[in-house]
């Protein structure tokens, strides 16, 4: 079945922009990361398209001119897959775990069912959190905002994945926002917005309510205050930075 997943890391904004040029890091050193064991190899068949070495190279380049700033226009696409394999490795990868029932990765949200949902928006759930009166979220779900590793003055033109920011008073915002969800709230999401046909809207709805939870968590996550700093996480004032991927 064709789906789409989001992941999450925490991460202070800034502090990774200060990377770019720096050459305080190697790509080697971002390669050969514990961080990255489970998904190196999924970034790199992706980049070499199909050619594991040849997305080993591409990988290598991409995070070599990322920390000697010597950015090419034309590598927009490289950049925004080679973030997922920094982030691993200088932020903090958000894993919250605790039985939902499903079986999915912690990391990760999926829309597997609700990605089918009758709808063409950007990130699939929009019309469905608007209608569960979630304004803010359905507005900036999947919202690709992040011009990484590029100055925030030039737009990024790599249209996927999509790479999602929020930070200060949204992050605040959407917290309270998703507080305020409840199993009776979804139930008035209208079926014809979850699905075509009436046997798979429970589901739909279910699978809804699951990443709903998990994003909640990694909200409040993404808030609370650390015991020390990282590489690009701060003691106080993270942010949630999201990535879209799979089926488009």
């Amino acid at each position: 079945m064709s789906e789409r997943f989001v992941r999450g890391w925490k991460v202070a904004p800034r502090k990774l922009e200060a990377l770019v040029g720096s050459k305080r890091l190697t790509a080697r050193e971002v390669l050969a990361s514990k961080a990255n064991a489970r998904c190196k190899r999924e970034v790199l068949m992706t980049l070499g398209d199909g050619d594991e070495k040849a997305g080993r190279r591409a990988a290598e380049s991409a995070l070599g001119e990322i920390f000697s700033g010597g950015l090419d226009p034309e590598r927009d696409y490289e950049y925004a897959r080679v973030t997922e394999l920094l982030l691993n490795h200088v932020a903090r990868p958000l894993a919250i775990r605790y039985a939902t029932g499903w079986s999915e990765p912690q990391d990760q949200i999926l829309l597997q069912l609700t990605y089918h949902v009758p709808n063409d928006s950007p990130g699939r759930w929009n019309p469905l959190l608007g209608a569960g009166k979630l304004p803010l979220l359905a507005k900036s779900w999947a919202a690709a905002n992040v011009q990484f590793p590029w100055p925030k003055r030039r737009k990024a033109r790599a249209p996927w994945p999509v790479w999602t920011l929020w930070e200060g008073a949204e992050l605040a915002k959407l917290t309270g926002e998703l507080h305020g969800v409840t199993t009776e709230r979804l139930a008035r999401v209208p079926a014809k917005l979850l699905a075509d046909n009436d046997a798979d809207v429970a589901d739909c709805r279910a699978e809804l309510a699951a990443g709903l939870d998990r994003l909640r968590a990694w909200l409040e996550t993404a808030r609370a205050p650390e015991k020390k700093e990282g590489v690009a996480w701060a003691k106080t004032g993270n942010a949630l930075m999201l990535l879209m991927d799979g089926d488009q």
